[in-house]
């Protein structure tokens, strides 16, 4: 894949790959929401930071975005672009806040409401709602309310926190307008929802980089909520990895695997043994491979994504 750069930006607008690889995943017929499909869903992507690239779902997210809010998405990659050309460090932290993309964001709580006013009794049924918003991921520009405002400076730590506090209440305040309209519509007791994420809280103090082999406990606590029909409430301690989220969607779902499929649903009896990408030791993640690039962004043994 490409590394971040002016070219993966314009990929992002265009709306396909101008490097090789970029867009594998999005048009491969096993992935997810592909899947979803040929097995006779209705699928609805609602992506309010990357395109939507799946062409076997209805789009509701980033192209209209680009479309109805042209100056927020160019000044978007635009300054996104300019902060990547700051050098890193505490004395550019402040430089950095100046250029820090946090326009391109403005749209998200709006789309999120409007994937929540399109769930109805009518139409909730055999549909799949696949929405991609980057909260509470930087920058942290949203209160509780979900009301935008200035980001503070990186390297004002305590208003940082705050802040992250902020937009971590903007996030839960989404996801009870999202249950309120399950129930609303009286679908809330047939409706599987799942909110997961990459990777759990990072460092807020970006300067202060451990050694580049270890990994803050909190980002490897990865978020996976799961509610469905049948589904007993509880916290699971099973050895879940990213690789187990489609076997373990399609087993709530009621659908059977698919052949020779990587990974092992959550809820499977049988727990494989398999290598870990990090583990536990003296108080810290450490990673199975060094990385070089900070405590959050793990390199695969091959070089490949993080």
């Amino acid at each position: 894949t490409c590394p971040i750069s002016l070219l993966t930006r314009l990929s992002r607008w265009l709306g396909r790959s101008l490097c090789k690889g970029t867009s594998d995943f999005f048009g491969s017929p096993t992935n997810l929401l592909a899947t979803l499909s040929q097995r006779g869903y209705r699928v609805v992507e609602y992506q309010a930071y990357f395109l939507c690239r799946h062409t076997n779902a209805l789009c509701k997210g980033k192209k209209s975005f680009s479309q109805r809010y042209p100056f927020q998405t160019v000044a978007g990659i635009g300054l996104g672009y300019l902060g990547a050309l700051v050098p890193n460090g505490k004395p550019f932290r402040r430089v950095k806040g100046l250029t820090i993309q946090s326009v391109s964001f403005m749209g998200a709580p709006g789309l999120f409401e409007e994937f929540v006013g399109d769930i109805s009794r009518e139409t909730a049924r055999g549909t799949v709602f696949f929405v991609h918003v980057l909260l509470p991921h930087e920058p942290y520009v949203f209160d509780g309310s979900c009301r935008w405002h200035r980001p503070p400076f990186d390297d004002a730590l305590l208003a940082q926190v705050e802040a992250y506090e902020r937009q971590v209440q903007c996030v839960d305040t989404l996801l009870g307008r999202f249950v309120e309209r399950l129930k609303q519509e009286g679908v809330y007791q047939s409706a599987v929802v799942v909110v997961t994420g990459d990777h759990g809280p990072r460092p807020l103090a970006k300067w202060q980089v451990e050694r580049p082999d270890a990994i803050n406990g909190m980002v490897a606590r990865v978020p996976l909520l799961i509610k469905a029909p049948g589904l007993r409430p509880g916290v699971s301690t099973v050895d879940y990895q990213h690789i187990d989220f489609k076997p373990t969607l399609l087993d709530v779902l009621g659908l059977p695997p698919e052949p020779g499929l990587p990974g092992v649903s959550a809820l499977a009896a049988a727990r494989p043994l398999r290598p870990k990408m990090f583990w536990w030791q003296g108080k810290r993640y450490v990673a199975s491979e060094p990385t070089g690039r900070g405590p959050w962004m793990l390199l695969g043994a091959e070089g490949g994504g993080g």
